[in-house]
């Protein structure tokens, strides 16, 4: 019996040389994001690596995570209420919410650290558009 685990040993290892890639998918079924905010707060959550950035987007909508939260009212801004109000940056690039984790090449190994931004959605949105009407943004007192 030493003998059989003896060769089966080597078989395993040379499997894993030869398929390590799969072999790690395998053992790893989330991809750990690290979502770092503009008040320089994070949060990390996990997540499977056939999600879609909208999916993941998404989950954080549901989720609402506290340190989100917090930076929105700090802010003065509204929680998100679409997936397209929501922004996330990996390596200079905005992630499309088409594409998966895995295509977006989310570390399944190692933590992968994404800015997260919102956009503001303002009710200040009608009054800019009178801004623009009357350029010099002064008015005339007789």
């Amino acid at each position: 019996m030493a003998d059989q685990n003896e060769v089966s040993s080597p078989n395993v290892a040379r499997a894993t040389e030869e398929h390590p890639v799969k072999q790690t998918q395998e053992n790893m079924q989330s991809c750990k994001i690290r979502f770092l905010l503009p008040n320089d707060t994070s949060f990390t959550r996990d997540f499977e690596p056939q999600f879609t950035i909208a999916r993941v987007k998404q989950s954080l909508l549901d989720d609402k995570p506290p340190e989100l939260v917090e930076q929105l009212e700090n802010s003065s801004q509204v929680y998100p209420s679409s997936v397209t109000e929501l922004r996330i940056l990996l390596l200079g690039r905005f992630l499309e919410d088409s594409k998966t984790l895995t295509e977006c090449n989310v570390s399944l190994d190692d933590v992968t650290t994404v800015h997260l931004s919102v956009k503001s959605i303002t009710s200040e949105d009608p009054s800019s558009t009178n801004r623009k009407s009357h350029p010099t943004g002064c008015c005339a007192v007789s």
